[in-house]
């Protein structure tokens, strides 16, 4: 993380590198650092939402994995490119963030 708000490595994307919140941060950089992992999108953040506790969830799309935030009143998609072990990486994914942030909500619908 060079910028706060940004994010920044060689398997990030180049066209849009801001999250929206620490979670989003974290996702990032955690995936930043698995091998599996080939390319890191973070989405449009979406603004005016009301949210209490952050949540996060994790789904399956082709090609990887598309991670929901919604945090403090944003939202923001990370779409996570991996060639294969999309449970395996959202469980490590899952593991990290349910000990480093408090009050989550996770929702893991990967089989």
């Amino acid at each position: 993380m060079n910028i706060k708000g940004k994010v920044a490595g060689k398997k990030f994307s180049r066209r849009h590198t801001t999250v929206s919140s620490k979670e989003a941060e974290l996702v990032c950089m955690l995936a930043c650092v698995m091998s599996e992992v080939k390319n890191i999108v973070p989405g449009i953040i979406k603004t005016g939402l009301s949210t209490k506790k952050p949540r996060i969830k994790f789904m399956a799309m082709q090609g990887g994995i598309l991670v929901k935030i919604a945090s403090n009143a944003t939202a923001q998609d990370v779409r996570i490119y991996i060639g294969e072990n999309l449970k395996e990486v959202s469980l490590e994914l899952e593991r990290v963030l349910l000990k480093e942030v408090q009050n989550i909500v996770i929702d893991n619908q990967i089989n």
